[in-house]
């Protein structure tokens, strides 16, 4: 599997420094190459120059951001949301088990384990904290009569243990979330 260069570049250019015209993106700058099947997610890391690609049944692939240069393919680690953290911890979750995998970037799955005794099936794509040690989680809505807290969960990571869960009021799941470096 190769990368290929994409069309007109894409490192700026375009613009005019001096009538204040902004810079222009032209193409793809890299074309990301050596996925079987869709993907279905996508994370990127510029702190390591990384970018993750996901699916549910191939698993994921990793790239170079800087060159475009397929990395590696790690079978296990397949889902349908991922999340990158700077310190090089993958993690993906794969909604059929709703199973939630770890693993490093030189392809080592370090722990699986199933949320279906804990959670609701997940929403949002996993954000991992800066240092790897946690992820955080939305949830979709709870099921009716359905005890597993909905909400936001706290993950300790590699470990994959629920620390905490902020529940929403009425079983109500989470559409989208963010986290700031605060």
């Amino acid at each position: 599997p190769r990368s290929g260069r994409g069309g007109g570049g894409g490192g700026g250019g375009g613009g005019d420094p001096g009538t204040g015209t902004p810079p222009t993106l032209r193409g793809p700058h890299f074309i990301l190459r050596g996925h079987r099947e869709s993907v279905a997610a996508v994370a990127v890391s510029t702190d390591l120059a990384v970018a993750l690609a996901t699916s549910p049944r191939t698993g994921s692939t990793l790239h170079c951001l800087l060159t475009g240069q397929f990395l590696r393919a790690v079978p296990e680690l397949r889902g349908e949301l991922c999340a990158l953290s700077p310190e090089g911890t993958a993690i993906a979750w794969e909604r059929r088990g709703h199973v939630l995998r770890v693993a490093t970037l030189n392809g080592d799955v370090v722990r699986a384990a199933s949320l279906a005794d804990h959670l609701p099936p997940l929403a949002t794509k996993p954000i991992v904290s800066s240092d790897g040690r946690f992820a955080v989680l939305g949830t979709e809505s709870a099921a009716a009569g359905d005890a597993k807290p909905a909400g936001v969960a706290l993950l300790e990571v590699p470990e994959l243990r629920v620390a905490h869960v902020w529940e929403l009021p009425g079983g109500a799941g989470v559409s989208s979330m963010t986290l700031t470096g605060d």
